[in-house]
């Protein structure tokens, strides 16, 4: 994640703070060495999901492709608020997103203000559908909301839509200059504006192209991403040609992730509250299949980390991880950030003749 880092994300210490990220860490190495979950300290990094509702029918996100195995609803707002006022002194980290769109939230810019209100780092993610507003725009910029991160899957309007299903390529451009100017007219430098454009066949001979509109747009930073496969079905349709930027191995007809699981550090250092108040274990668990808890349910988030269910996932996490099923499509110890992704050529890719077609080799898979 240091694609995502800034020096902002050092004003929220303070002592207590780095005590508990300490002893958190301390505990994550211990089980390592004894093989049996010991944990120390609350989470420091938390991701709440305000709602799993999207506008969007993006193919490979359980949302969009009508997918999720859980009911539709929106986080209450006083869960919310119990939450933060919780954890609020240990919490060094806010993920505001998950599956779905946080703007369709009527409270994300309360929920925004309400985390700030502990000095708390708060980042969130749009598909930049409803940023056309100036009056939302200022009012986002006046919440001191950290980061956003702004979904562009193109340079154009035919490569945009070919993933973004029922997205609208011209507003999401307008969206992101109302908020730059939004930001410049009331001389701020926050949110800072991150455009993530996940890589896709549609648009990976679009990269410089992107680089170059983006760079129009006043935004701080660019950065490209794998994409994340959920359904294999199709899925040729959306995997890169060029081998590096494809987040799998092809075997057949399966996807293997390139790289070897290793121990989950997460599961120590954050956790994840889905918008029916369910406490599961990370954002790979979009089905809720492993709920430890639930808020709702006037459990505390603690009271819920340190349970026995709980306690039995981290170890059989440090003992058989490629056992547990949510984690063999993770991205923990994977590069799902594309380093110098315009500097490649083509060409010399493994998977492409001569003339950039892709071999017959990848065809058959």
């Amino acid at each position: 994640m240091r694609e995502l880092w800034d020096w902002g994300i050092l004003k929220p210490i303070k002592l207590h703070r780095i005590i508990n990220l300490f002893r958190i860490h301390a505990s994550f190495y211990l089980s390592l060495l004894l093989k049996k979950s010991r944990v120390w300290g609350v989470p420091y990094i938390l991701t709440i999901e305000p709602t799993n509702r999207c506008n969007l029918r993006c193919p490979q996100c359980a949302t969009g492709a009508g997918m999720l195995k859980r009911r539709v609803c929106d986080l209450n707002y006083e869960h919310y608020k119990k939450i933060i006022d919780e954890m609020g002194r240990s919490l060094w980290y806010l993920i505001l997103y998950n599956q779905g769109e946080p703007f369709l939230h009527r409270d994300l810019l309360a929920m925004i203000r309400y985390a700030k209100k502990y000095r708390i780092y708060v980042i969130t993610s749009t598909n930049g559908h409803f940023l056309g507003d100036d009056h939302l725009c200022e009012d986002l910029v006046h919440s001191d909301l950290d980061k956003i991160i702004i979904s562009l899957e193109g340079a154009d309007e035919a490569s945009y839509e070919s993933y973004r299903r029922g997205g609208d390529f011209h507003r999401v451009i307008d969206g992101i200059k109302h908020l730059t100017d939004a930001r410049k007219r009331l001389k701020r430098k926050n949110p800072r504006i991150i455009i993530q454009s996940l890589v896709t066949r549609g648009n990976e001979h679009e990269l410089g192209e992107i680089n170059k509109l983006v760079s129009s747009l006043g935004a701080d930073k660019l950065i490209f991403k794998t994409i994340q496969i959920i359904d294999s079905n199709g899925a040729e349709k959306y995997i890169p040609l060029t081998k590096k930027f494809r987040r799998y191995e092809t075997e057949g007809a399966d996807l293997q992730l390139k790289n070897l699981l290793k121990p989950c550090k997460r599961l120590w250092t954050s956790t994840t509250i889905l918008s029916n108040g369910e406490v599961v274990p990370c954002c790979f668990d979009k089905h809720g299949r492993f709920t430890f808890g639930m808020i709702e349910r006037q459990q505390t988030v603690t009271s819920i980390w340190r349970s026995i269910p709980y306690e039995q996932f981290r170890t059989k996490s440090i003992k058989n991880r490629r056992g547990i099923d949510i984690c063999n499509n993770c991205s923990q110890g994977q590069k799902i950030y594309i380093q110098k992704a315009l500097n490649i050529s083509l060409q010399t890719d493994p998977d492409r003749d001569g003339h950039g077609h892709v071999s017959e080799k990848f065809k058959s898979r």
